[in-house]
């Protein structure tokens, strides 16, 4: 048989394994890298007991992020910046019915958030940190917050 056949059959043989391949997982600062579920801890101060929550970041368009936040509020007008360094930073606010919550964060490393939540109806100003779900340690405050 023709050596340069060969090497074609043996590639097309190859072809589906290759077709079906999963994409590789997103690296850090990709703007798919915020796409997934993020355990939010939003202890008042750092000596206070956990009080962890769900970031749900479900798909990002360009500059447009969507998903839920803390009881499942949808994520309204999110928005992110790839620009403004090496990873993304976003912002979305929430209005789970008691009032607006705004929050904005950066992704620190590929399984870290970084952020803070205002909300003027309660009159707070509330910083974050969350860990993507499948990371194994828990979320901590940075040292002096």
């Amino acid at each position: 048989m023709n050596p340069h056949r060969l090497v074609a059959l043996s590639l097309l043989a190859l072809l589906p394994a290759l077709q079906a391949r999963a994409d590789p997982p997103a690296q850090p600062g990709a703007p798919s890298a915020l796409v997934g579920v993020w355990t939010v801890d939003l202890r008042p101060t750092p000596q206070s007991a956990p009080y962890l929550r769900k970031l749900v970041i479900t798909a990002v368009h360009g500059t447009q992020i969507e998903g839920n936040f803390y009881d499942g509020s949808p994520l309204q007008a999110g928005r992110m910046n790839v620009t403004a360094g090496p990873l993304p930073v976003f912002a979305f606010f929430t209005d789970p019915g008691e009032g607006v919550y705004q929050s904005s964060g950066r992704q620190v490393g590929p399984d870290r958030l970084e952020g803070m939540t205002l909300s003027t109806t309660r009159g707070f100003v509330l910083p974050w940190v969350a860990v993507r779900d499948t990371a194994p340690q828990p979320p901590t405050l940075p040292a002096g917050q």
